[in-house]
């Protein structure tokens, strides 16, 4: 008759059977909740992607969104010299929020995937030319109204869009809140 190992433990080869077991480390005493998805998968990516399908098809994110992207356009041309508005009005504010939203919305994620590699090897610095790109199309589509005059001044233009762009959807709940792994175990909101 063999006797049964309690689970967690281990019979010691070369020992009589019953007589000694040691705790076995790699076998947890419970089963872990983390990290048991496919190989290759990272919790707080899944959360996030849990919440842009969730968010997919609100329609107000997608106004807080070109909210956000036509303030931060507009604060960069206040801020910046050598960019400018001819003739503004109120008015240009949907104008402008509309237009560089939707040219965030198709033509950005275009040039990023076709750009990935070098923005991971440059650290990002690829993106400021991206936003740059954008202001240069935003005053080609809309000559009469915005100006961009000196390259300088677009390049700096682009980074402040960006900084700003990411600064507002952040403060106007556009983006998911970034949580560590462990922040709901610590303060107990399992």
């Amino acid at each position: 008759m063999q006797e049964q190992v309690p689970d967690g433990l281990v019979q010691v080869p070369g020992m009589p059977p019953g007589l000694v077991y040691v705790p076995n480390e790699a076998i947890p005493a419970e089963s872990p909740r983390i990290g048991t998805e496919p190989i290759g998968s990272i919790p707080a990516a899944q959360v996030r992607r849990a919440w842009a399908r969730e968010h997919a098809s609100n329609w107000r994110l997608y106004i807080v969104r070109f909210i956000a992207a036509g303030l931060a356009v507009v604060v960069t041309v206040l801020v910046v010299p050598g960019l400018g508005f001819i003739g503004w009005r109120w008015g240009l504010f949907v104008q402008i929020a509309v237009i560089f939203g939707v040219l965030n919305a198709t033509v950005k994620p275009l040039l990023q995937f076709l750009v990935l590699r070098f923005i991971f090897s440059t650290y990002g610095i690829v993106v400021v030319l991206i936003n740059t790109l954008l202001l240069v199309l935003l005053a080609i589509l809309l000559k009469d109204t915005f100006e961009a005059s000196r390259p300088f001044s677009v390049l700096v233009g682009g980074l402040l869009v960006g900084v700003l762009g990411l600064v507002f959807e952040t403060l106007l709940g556009a983006t998911p809140p970034v949580l560590d792994r462990d922040y709901k175990e610590r303060h107990g909101l399992r």
